[in-house]
């Protein structure tokens, strides 16, 4: 019996919902097999577990095994080698010569080819304006070309610079960039010709004359023959019916086209809308 102040304490049995159910089966089975069998018991499911564990393992390191051989025939071995180069979207290049551009090796693993520097290389060709390679498994290039369309053609003024006859009239085509890209022979029956002392993109001369040629009217571009750019503010149209149109500056471009087609009714053999507020017909 316990004094004043002590706790008296007494044994009860757990509940079974307090024992765990594995420590349960291993009190039930010792009271079976005793702790021999025990012992046995759990060395036997440790070792089917160990096996268990084994076989994940192989099976991962498998896997590994194969990722790596599959990567080491894809990057290390021609077996997904370039075997053709596809080239589209060429009118005025071969697919030769865009081929002879991209420099790619034959047999090169289709995974080491960089198609950044393959596009590069292929957008130094003149007529090209866009590019794009990408890589068609299991062993083809393909190479999407986008070339220039040409706007306009100027005459070529040294034809020993280009290929060209001596004695002949050459023709450089530009795009709306004013990038020349193509030298033909004969001028094209569909395209004006833009008279400039140097032709290129970055020169005034060239984007003054593309920006009037942009903004003529379909009755004025179906006329014009030339368009000359004698000066920063003297541009003039020559037409097929042996008529002159004095543009002057290249500003209020698609108000002077506007003004010149409906002169065009009017008779006379110059055109002038060089100053809008006073044109003219004479």
């Amino acid at each position: 019996m316990a004094g004043p102040g002590q706790r008296r304490w007494r044994l009860v049995r757990a509940s079974t919902d307090a024992v765990p159910a594995s420590v349960r089966r291993v009190f039930m089975a010792a009271r079976r097999r005793g702790w021999r069998g025990l012992a046995a018991e759990l060395l036997r499911r440790t070792a089917r577990r160990l096996r268990r564990r084994g076989r994940l393992g192989v099976l991962v390191g498998a896997g590994v095994a194969v990722l790596l051989l599959a990567g080491w025939l894809l990057w290390g071995t021609s077996l997904a080698g370039v075997r053709e180069v596809r080239v589209t979207g060429t009118t005025i290049l071969t697919s030769q010569q865009v081929r002879d551009a991209a420099a790619v090796v034959e047999q090169t693993p289709l995974l080491r080819v960089r198609t950044g520097e393959v596009a590069a290389r292929v957008a130094t060709l003149p007529p090209v304006a866009a590019v794009q390679v990408r890589r068609d498994w299991p062993d083809a290039l393909v190479v999407e070309v986008r070339e220039r369309t040409a706007v306009a053609a100027v005459p070529v003024a040294d034809p020993s610079s280009v290929a060209c006859e001596p004695d002949q009239q050459c023709f450089q085509l530009v795009d709306a960039a004013g990038v020349g890209f193509l030298v033909v022979p004969e001028q094209p029956e569909d395209l004006p010709v833009v008279v400039v002392a140097e032709p290129g993109p970055d020169q005034p001369d060239t984007r003054a004359a593309l920006a009037v040629l942009a903004a003529l009217t379909p009755q004025l571009r179906a006329e014009l023959t030339a368009l000359t750019v004698q000066g920063p503010a003297s541009i003039q149209l020559t037409l097929a019916s042996d008529r002159t149109v004095l543009w002057g500056e290249p500003t209020n471009n698609q108000d002077k086209a506007r003004v010149a087609t409906v002169l065009l009714d009017r008779e006379g053999e110059v055109i002038d809308v060089s100053a809008l507020e006073v044109v003219s017909v004479r």
